[in-house]
């Protein structure tokens, strides 16, 4: 019997003499059955990864890579986000904010952000996105502290834009 279209056959029942119950496709339940006399696995295939990771072993790509034998560094830290923290660290990342306070800090530093643009009409634009964003979190409530985040006023960041950082007015 096939299974859902996936091609894998079904040995009889428990009951009769056919110890086997789901078989990969290509095999029969009298391979399988064999397999059980003789002592064998009825397992009858490797998966990519498991033949990839087996090829890499042979080849010797795993000997001699730095730290081989040594403890993972980190392994008796109590807290369960040590990796995580080290990362961030290495890669000279800063940990990821909940949603209202990213919008919060996106809107103190609208001025920073834009500073490097060429035109108004990109000013514009990534301040519309981040109203967008505020909007939609303010209709759908997102993770972090309910705090109120206002909207940027376009016209307010793009005067200060053309004014440059120096004179800039510091309100969003």
């Amino acid at each position: 019997m096939v299974h859902a279209g996936l091609g894998w056959t079904s040995a009889p029942s428990a009951d009769s003499a056919h110890p086997v119950g789901l078989l990969m496709p290509g095999y029969s339940a009298d391979f399988a059955i064999e397999a059980t006399r003789t002592g064998g696995s009825t397992v009858a295939f490797e998966s990519w990864i498991d033949r990839q990771s087996r090829e890499a072993i042979e080849r010797g790509e795993f000997d001699n890579l730095p730290g081989a034998g040594k403890p993972l560094a980190g392994l008796g830290d109590p807290d369960e986000n040590w990796w995580i923290k080290r990362k961030l660290e290495r890669e000279n990342l800063r940990a990821p904010l909940p949603t209202s306070l990213g919008l919060r800090k996106e809107v103190a530093l609208i001025r920073q952000t834009v500073s490097d643009v060429r035109t108004e009409d990109q000013v514009r634009e990534i301040v519309e996105d981040l109203n967008f964003r505020i909007l939609d979190a303010r209709r759908r409530g997102v993770d972090g502290p309910k705090i109120v985040i206002p909207t940027v006023d376009a016209e307010r960041v793009v005067d200060d834009w053309r004014k440059g950082d120096d004179q800039a007015d510091r309100r969003p």
